[in-house]
């Protein structure tokens, strides 16, 4: 009976199990003969090549740039997203009334698909027909509509990046930074203001405690999410090539999908899941020291 019950119980990971290797193994272990190997696209069979498209990292300035964009991309987004996720969450929490009204309308960017966000935004910042630079024309901030080109400059198309993405995901960090300011027991705040403590020491000493490791996992998602970003980078800025705004992830698809390179494709997909599990492991670490 007891074997039967032993033995039982790892049916019930079987299905897990399962999926694990379909969704996650087999997937993994196809990119690794995929990137040591060149496709015949008159066929369609992978001929090995050894290192070959590994090596081929050391020559490309390309694949430098989009690393670079990466990294800046990433470190730009969990730095502006804490600031203005920590801003917005204590702003709703300090609301009186009308707390949930607000909160719904602001979270709004989220439910919207990044594809559609960046496809919007493309339109508003378009250099030809777009709202906002024939707004600072009216105003008489910008002499002409192609000024201020928003997407396609190497510096301000990173900025704009940022702050479109800002605009959708902050209200999700904001989200999380209201579960952590909810989660301080009341008793806390009440004995902070026995103590006399001004607004600053009872959020340093009090609140930012049970605020710091909810944040940091918000912002772990958001690392890798980003890492990965490629509806907004597509719609959004159709980035040139090795330009400002070509990150890695936008770089693999075109070297893919647009010059049929599959194996060097499968190559650089490596060089991103170890910028991701970089970023993973910096973030776990810091979750676990913050606790």
């Amino acid at each position: 009976m007891k074997l039967r019950i032993r033995g039982s119980r790892y049916l019930f990971v079987l299905p897990c199990l399962a999926v694990l290797v379909g969704l996650v193994i087999y997937p993994l272990i196809y990119l690794i003969n995929m990137s040591i190997s060149v496709q015949d696209l008159t066929t369609g069979q992978l001929r090995f090549a050894g290192i070959v498209n590994y090596v081929r990292f050391f020559s490309d300035p390309r694949l430098l740039n989009a690393i670079t964009v990466t990294v800046l991309y990433v470190v730009g987004v969990v730095i502006s997203q804490l600031a203005t996720g920590l801003v917005f969450g204590l702003l709703i929490t300090s609301l009186s009334k009308y707390q949930k009204p607000v909160l719904i309308m602001c979270i709004t960017p989220v439910l919207i698909a990044p594809i559609l966000t960046g496809f919007m935004w493309s339109q508003l910042l378009d250099t030809t027909f777009g709202v906002i630079n024939y707004a600072l024309v009216e105003i008489g901030l910008l002499s002409s509509m192609s000024q201020i080109r928003w997407v396609t400059d190497p510096v301000l198309g990173v900025l704009t990046l940022l702050l479109v993405d800002g605009w959708q995901w902050t209200p999700f960090v904001g989200l999380i930074c209201i579960a952590g300011l909810l989660s301080v027991p009341a008793e806390l705040h009440e004995a902070a203001d026995v103590d006399g403590l001004t607004r600053w020491q009872r959020f340093r000493n009090v609140t930012w405690p049970y605020l710091r490791p909810i944040m940091l996992v918000g912002l772990l998602f958001r690392a890798v999410d980003t890492a990965r970003n490629l509806d907004l980078l597509y719609t959004l800025t159709r980035a040139t090539p090795g330009g400002g705004t070509e990150a890695l992830a936008y770089y693999i698809y075109r070297t893919g999908f647009e010059y049929f390179d599959m194996g060097y494709a499968a190559a650089m997909s490596w060089v991103l899941i170890a910028i991701v599990s970089v970023f993973t492991y910096l973030l776990v670490r810091t979750v676990e020291w913050a606790k």
